[in-house]
């Protein structure tokens, strides 16, 4: 595939690992959730840069006056002005941006394909990942179409008045294809473990969450394989009456438990992005090992993920000549 600059573009449907070839650095891939583009340090003292691009399609919902949530409850909503439009998909970039500068992927031993050669002494730059979100104006160049709804807070709050103690609404329930306006706003969020102790996460930041998910992360106790998520996902996949499940594992990936909640085993899991939180961990790094090994014909997590920055380091020669000792079988 070739873009208008006439550079090429590796489809990644058409990809396979080839161990036999050995270590590569392929620059670009598209693909139908996001393309990459890695790019070579052109200075020893700079790290190379694995970046993730996805082309968003924000649909605002006008000339409705009712929108369903991720949870089926009807919430009355209304047209978008121009200024609040615009204060949501600034809203929108920011939290996206909040992926940025969070993790660096250290070179497995044997991966010696992008060292600098300085004469006397090679060094390795570690690869730091961006992403980059483009807001485009049609479905058609779109990675992903989400649409926004502008909630009538006025209105969820006349009717969830009417009985102070049960509210009918309460917050519109977002996910990776439908926003709405009052994800602008971001604060705390509290959760319980099972023994009924309340916690407090200081931020929840929903578009973070849900562009997470667009770059294909599923929620923190199913990236953690924690027991109660792996238990709630089976129920679902069973097909359990949801009347036998606790309310708390209902849902599947889905589950209150999948995003850190009812968990006395993972204490401080909600706090992270892809739970109720806004906290960074290595296994939120995954988009970007995975893509990383499409590019350099390695396995994804032979990248390890550091939460800080690193500069490059300079190598051994015995390094350089390591290689991939794994024995691989032929499928």
């Amino acid at each position: 595939m070739e873009d208008e600059m006439g550079d090429i573009w590796l489809d990644s449907q058409t990809w396979f690992y080839r161990p036999a070839v050995g270590n590569l650095w392929e620059e670009k891939f598209r693909d139908k959730s996001f393309d990459s583009y890695l790019g070579k340090s052109s200075h020893p003292t700079q790290n190379h840069g694995l970046h993730l691009y996805l082309r968003v399609f924000l649909n605002p919902i006008n000339k409705r006056t009712a929108a369903k949530d991720a949870d089926k409850k009807t919430f009355p909503i209304k047209d978008w002005s121009p200024a609040a439009w615009e204060k949501f998909r600034e809203e929108f970039q920011k939290q996206s941006n909040m992926w940025n500068n969070k993790f660096w992927l250290i070179p497995p031993r044997h991966f010696s394909v992008a060292d600098h050669d300085l004469g006397r002494k090679f060094v390795r730059p570690n690869v730091a990942c961006q992403v980059h979100i483009e807001l485009v104006d049609s479905r058609n160049q779109a990675h992903r179409k989400i649409n926004v709804f502008n909630i009538d807070v006025d209105e969820v709050r006349r009717r969830d008045d009417i009985d102070d103690a049960n509210p009918r609404l309460g917050k519109f329930r977002s996910d990776d294809r439908h926003l709405d306006s009052t994800d602008v706003r971001t604060g705390p969020r509290t959760y319980e473990d099972h023994d009924g102790n309340e916690y407090t996460v200081k931020n929840h930041y929903t578009i973070a969450h849900e562009v997470g998910h667009a770059l294909g992360l599923k929620h923190i106790g199913a990236l953690k394989h924690t027991e109660k998520c792996e238990l709630a996902m089976k129920f679902k996949e069973d097909k359990k009456d949801p009347k036998d499940i606790p309310s708390s594992m209902r849902g599947g990936g889905n589950a209150k438990v999948c995003y850190g909640e009812f968990d006395n085993d993972a204490i401080g899991l909600a706090e992270n992005i892809m739970g109720l939180g806004y906290k960074f961990e290595a296994v939120n790094a995954a988009p970007w090992q995975e893509r990383l090994g499409m590019h350099t014909n390695t396995t994804p997590y032979d990248w390890r993920v550091s939460l800080i920055p690193l500069h490059p380091q300079t190598v051994s020669e015995q390094d350089r000549r390591a290689r991939d000792q794994r024995k691989w079988i032929a499928m």
